[in-house]
């Protein structure tokens, strides 16, 4: 799998991106994805790692959800810690200056590598952009991904998977706060009854939402417009960083 995007606080790439010696070494399934972020601190007094940051509390919600491995894909909690002594590390970080990404960038001297269960083949974006003509052109890649929004019911059917994936984390007091089509992935089957699946919670937040309201963050380009001016917020709104 070759897939590799950028969020606020985390790189995800697929199996397809690491050398054959790092997936046998770690006994890595080539289907699946890997989440590489920040070395968890440490407390000085204790020398102990500090708490685990709320993502990992909501990762533990999630898993109580009946069948939630079919609306989520989530990390496991168990990373690999990675250093500049090991190989995979530099290949992790011309990767980044590659494709010139801002997170993770410099790299950390360590870095923690989590492996995700199976989301799907692409991303929701590249879906829809198969379909547009200005962007086969610009990636003629695109053309092989195989057509998904053919009638009104391919629309239907994913609007009703997200509401519910929605629902339920919603009823588990956990909003997502970054849902957009690259955080939406796509099991496809025989171009019917897809699977899409809610990825990347690193933006998400916990009832009451205090460290959200606190400390708002996510991506811009998804704001209503009020939030376009970072410079100067008003007064009733905090400001956004990403």
């Amino acid at each position: 799998m070759k897939i590799i995007k950028e969020g606020g606080e985390s790189i995800i790439l697929g199996t397809g991106f690491i050398s054959p010696e790092f997936i046998l070494e770690y006994k890595l399934e080539p289907n699946k994805l890997l989440r590489i972020t920040k070395n968890q601190p440490t407390n000085q007094s204790t020398n102990k790692t500090t708490d685990p940051p709320i993502e990992h509390k909501i990762y533990t919600i999630i898993e109580t959800i009946p069948n939630n491995c079919n609306m989520y894909s989530i990390p496991n909690t168990n990373p690999i810690k990675l250093t500049t002594k090991q190989k995979i590390y530099h290949e992790i970080d011309k990767l980044i200056k590659k494709n010139k990404y801002t997170t993770l960038n410099p790299l950390p001297e360590t870095i923690l590598l989590y492996e995700i269960p199976y989301a799907g083949e692409y991303e929701l974006l590249d879906t829809i952009k198969r379909i547009d003509i200005k962007s086969i052109k610009i990636r003629p890649s695109i053309k092989n991904i195989p057509k998904i929004w053919n009638k009104y019911q391919d629309i239907i059917d994913f609007a009703s998977q997200i509401i519910t994936a929605l629902k339920y984390l919603h009823k588990n007091n956990i909003a997502h706060l970054d849902i957009k089509p690259e955080n939406i992935m796509v099991e496809i089957y025989n171009n019917t009854n897809h699977k899409f699946r809610l990825i990347d919670f690193g933006y998400s937040s916990i009832y009451p939402f205090t460290d959200y309201l606190e400390n708002m963050q996510g991506t811009p380009d998804y704001f209503p417009q009020h939030f376009e001016d970072q410079s100067s917020p008003a007064p009733y709104l905090p400001k956004i960083i990403s």
